[in-house]
């Protein structure tokens, strides 16, 4: 519901299984890739771009949570989507 306005009536219409969730990997995609899921923005794929580039791959949430743009929120919401294999 938070990645595309619906209308509250069409729930009882949908369902959601948690085995259909396909994980990203934020250290293989490009930024525009990573731009595409609808919990990272472009400063956000931007900063993991910039970290791999610079740094090396990202391990966990504790390491993408200190690059900037990244709140507790933002985490929240990506653990469920997001690896780093």
């Amino acid at each position: 519901m938070e990645a595309i306005e619906l209308p509250d009536s069409v729930l009882k219409y949908m369902s959601v299984s948690p085995v259909e969730i396909r994980k990203i990997n934020v250290n293989k995609l490009s930024v525009q890739q990573l731009m595409k899921h609808p919990y990272l923005n472009f400063y956000q794929a931007k900063a993991i771009f910039e970290h791999r580039r610079n740094k090396g791959d990202l391990h966990t949430l504790d390491e993408l949570s200190r690059l900037e743009g990244f709140r507790s929120t933002d985490l929240d919401r990506l653990r469920h989507y997001i690896t780093f294999d």
